[in-house]
Order: C-alpha cells, then structure tokens, then sequence
C-alpha cells in the first residue's frame, strides 16, 4: 500500500502542475434570472424565451414549476448560457430550439426539462458547436418524436442522467461529433406500427470524415426496437456506430431489439429473445484509418455484436456521481481495473479544451479541485465514495468528477469525466 499512497502523491503534483497550464473561467455565472409562470414572489419573466432575450453571456436561468403548463424554449441559442429547472421534478417545455454556432469556451447548460407533453412541438438540437454543451436530467417518452437527443458537428456534446424513450427514430443520434453518454436510459419504440429505420439503433453515433470523432458511453442502459412485421427488414439494435471510435464502460448494459417476424441477422439469445446488440462498422485493418470499438467486459451486451472493424476488451476508469443536492450527501460510485486504486476529484466545470496529459485527458478546473477520497475497488471492480455538497455553491452549478485509477506496476490512468448540475431537494 506504501507504493500506491506514494503514487497518489504524485498524481496530487500532476494536479497542480496542470493548474498552471489553463486559463480559467468565472466560477459562477454572471447574472440570475428567475422564470415562473406563476410569477411568484422574485419572479423576472413569465417565460424562458423572454428570458434568455434579456440575458447576458453566462448568466443563469432558473426555472420553477409555476403554475404547470409548458414553457416556450428559445428558438435558438448561439452563446454560454445555463437553463436550469433545480428541484426535483422537471418542468414541462415546448417548441423547438437550436442550439448553434457556440463559441469556443463558451458554455451551455440544460437541465431537467420534460418534452413528454408537446409530442412533436418540443425538441433541443445541438449544431456546429465549437463550445460545451451539457444536457441534464432531460425526460422524453413515447409520444414524443424528437426531444434531446440530436447532435451534429459539435466538439463535446453531453447528455447525462438523459431517459429518451421516443416514439420513433434512434432516442440519441450524433453526426460527426465527440460524444459522452452518461448515466442515462435510452429505447427505441416501434410499438405502434411506424416503418422500420434499420440500423439506426436506440443510440446512433456515426463520425466524420474531416476530423476522427469519438462517443463514450459510460453506465447507461440502452434497449434496442420492439420487432416489426416488416420481413425484410429488421428491429433496431441496441447500438449503432459507424465511422467514429467507440467506448463503453462503466457497466453499461445495451439491449438487442425484441426478436419477431422481423430478420435478426445472429443467433437470438435463448434468455431474452432479443438479436444483436451493437453493430459498428467501420474501415477494416490494416487501414490505418480505421476505428475501434472498445468496451469494458463490465459491459452486458445482451447478444452478439455486429463488429466490421477493430475491435477489443479492455478495463476502464470510471466515475459516476450521484445528485448534486446542495448540503445534502452525494455518492459518487467509481469503477477502477481489476486490484486498482481510484482516487475521485472534483471541481467546477469549465469552457477550456482538457489537458491532454499521458494518463488521459485533464477536464478538472484548475482553480479549485478537490479530492473527494481514494478507494480499492472490489471485486466486481467498484467502489463508491461520499461527499457532501456546500450549501453556498449557486444552483446551476455544473460539478465535473474524474476517477485517477493506479494499478499494480504504477500504471495510471484517468476516468472521462462525470458530471452533476447543483439543485435543491
């Protein structure tokens, strides 16, 4: 163990060694308005679109129930901005918003939103993002067509603690992005006799080909299509990517579509029922060109995988935490390799690019990290942490946790980060 406390040492001198090399960003947003359609006692707009009209770069929107109907979402949203519902129940939204042309650094924020009522008339697409964009605590089921889950030519795209289970289409699809899917439940549904969309999968993530692109799917539970009647085609997979590097950790469980009539093109599992759970297909080796699908035997893949391309088992880093409710305890569970040591740390997000350090890529904010604690992992390669949230921190907040893993021989690594945005009970 002297080696291994000798290690987290060092790893607490990377920290600060990185804290010289970013630029830093305010740790709280600018301004705070308060939307209620209620207009309870504070309120400033009955609305969120009248309110981000009148807001500034980084200012803060919190939304409350008010009086239960739904709020009209911008129409667009093109700068740092963080619309936030922070209790603990999402508000209804309605309308369709883009949003687009994000600047580097900048930061959007959308948490805890309910599309379930508008059926088609309530969607967030996300396009040509250079900055970061995080979608938390966003709710979509059946009837509704199209929600959170669309994303096209963005540098970092997050969907964390997001339920899509959507009437029709894939319930996340990316183009031509870097992608992390984080700790949510994703399903397709065709239960209602729509045309199959072969291929798409519950979750698709298809890359570019001016830059490599990636997608982390970290402790999710991802279902593929229920069967159709149409034979010449079959359900939905649980996933589907293609030209992109794929990674699955942090015991993500992804569902093949419910077996039928319709062609299941491997051997159905005796237990479920169910055909393939992945497909991934990209340029085969020795291409130099082409891309991996890796994934944590912590994985269920409930049946085969449809892999056209590299392909491998291998241990990862990871860190999920539980709600950031301020002054209560927070469990952050962490996933190390096997006879590991994780070490968690937190710290506020922010707009900068990670450091890239040999271990993996830094995301923590250089002026205020803190080590929530350090932990063997067990057997099954977990290991779960407490903390409690300072009431002072400002709802909206956005936490980003990393795990540091140290394993025997001192090789190190770091998680892909894990995120959670400040509320009240």
């Amino acid at each position: 163990m002297s080696g291994y406390a000798a290690g987290l040492n060092r790893w607490s001198i990377v920290a600060t060694a990185v804290a010289g090399l970013l630029l830093g960003l305010p740790l709280s947003a600018q301004r705070t308005w308060i939307v209620d359609s209620a207009n309870g006692p504070g309120t400033d707009f009955l609305d969120i679109d009248d309110a981000y009209s009148a807001s500034g770069v980084g200012d803060t929107i919190l939304v409350r129930p008010g009086n239960g109907l739904p709020y009209d979402l911008p129409s667009e949203i093109t700068r740092s901005i963080r619309i936030v519902a922070p209790g603990a129940f999402p508000v209804p939204v309605r309308q369709h918003c883009t949003a687009h042309s994000i600047p580097a650094r900048n930061i959007v924020v959308f948490d805890n939103m309910n599309f379930a009522t508008e059926n088609y008339n309530a969607n967030i697409q996300v396009r040509s993002a250079r900055g970061l964009v995080i979608l938390s605590r966003m709710y979509a089921y059946p009837q509704v067509y199209a929600a959170t889950g669309y994303a096209e030519d963005c540098e970092r795209i997050v969907f964390t603690r997001v339920h899509n289970y959507l009437n029709s289409g894939a319930g996340i699809w990316t183009r031509n992005s870097n992608v992390w899917l984080i700790d949510s439940y994703v399903r397709a549904n065709y239960s209602r006799g729509f045309q199959p969309q072969l291929t798409y999968g519950a979750a698709h993530f298809s890359g570019g080909n001016s830059s490599r692109r990636f997608a982390w799917v970290i402790g999710c539970r991802i279902e593929g299509g229920n069967a159709h009647p149409n034979l010449q085609s079959g359900p939905d997979r649980g996933i589907y990517a293609s030209n992109l590097d794929l990674f699955v950790a942090g015991q993500t469980t992804v569902l093949g579509p419910v077996a039928g009539s319709a062609v299941v093109v491997c051997p159905q599992s005796p237990n479920t029922g169910r055909g393939p759970s992945l497909s991934f297909v990209s340029r085969q080796p020795p291409d130099p060109g082409a891309k991996w699908l890796a994934y944590d035997p912590n994985t269920t893949l409930d049946n085969c995988a449809l892999v056209d391309g590299y392909k491998l088992q291998r241990e990862f880093p990871a860190v999920l935490p539980g709600e950031a409710i301020r002054g209560q305890r927070q469990s952050i569970v962490a996933y190390g390799p096997s006879g590991s040591i994780v070490t968690v740390f937190a710290s506020f997000v922010h707009g900068e690019e990670p450091v890239k350090l040999s271990v993996g890529d830094v995301w923590l904010d250089p002026y205020l990290v803190v080590e929530i604690g350090s932990a063997a992992v067990s057997a099954g390669r977990t290991a779960t942490l407490h903390t409690t949230i300072p009431p002072w921190l400002a709802l909206g907040d956005v936490l980003v946790y990393q795990a540091a893993s140290l394993s025997s021989g001192t090789q190190w690594e770091l998680s892909q980060p894990g995120f959670a945005v400040v509320r009240d009970p």
